[in-house]
């Protein structure tokens, strides 16, 4: 496949992962508020109730996971150079792991830890690792030129 033809591509994927990131958001942002409906249904019931959010995150999940790891290792990908993919790619890694985020908050309710709070803290170090190395990056290809 040319070159051409695989940078078309990544302008479509560009806008898929906006979509996706906005998903993502959306449904962070939904168990964020709905963590004390679920915490009191799950003090009198003892269950977590199963409904549309867990397909639909598990759609999300698996199409940002396929996207991310084929942009990595598929051998047509490989034709772009790693740094052109990289922001693209890292981006869909990121998304997926929001996901997994929202899906382990979303379960919290039956039992909250400390381990939560050491995951949240580790999606904060994740994304200031992504913007010191996109800024250093940056300021590389700025040299360059």
């Amino acid at each position: 496949m040319s070159n051409f033809t695989l940078e078309k591509q990544m302008a479509l994927l560009n806008c898929v992962f906006y979509t996706l990131a906005g998903a993502a958001t959306t449904l962070i942002l939904v168990v964020i508020t709905e963590i004390p409906i679920y915490s009191s249904f799950v003090l009198q019931f003892r269950y977590i109730p199963v409904d549309g959010w867990f397909g639909i995150w598990f759609i999300l999940e698996i199409i940002s996971l396929s996207l991310g790891l084929g942009m990595l290792l598929l051998t047509r990908w490989r034709a772009i150079p790693l740094k052109n993919r990289f922001h693209t790619m890292f981006g869909y890694f990121t998304v997926a792991w929001v996901l997994l985020l929202a899906f382990d908050l979303r379960t919290s309710v039956l039992n909250f830890s400390a381990l939560h709070y050491v995951t949240l803290a580790l999606v904060l170090v994740l994304f200031i690792s992504y913007l010191w190395l996109f800024v250093r990056l940056f300021k590389k290809t700025e040299i360059t030129r």
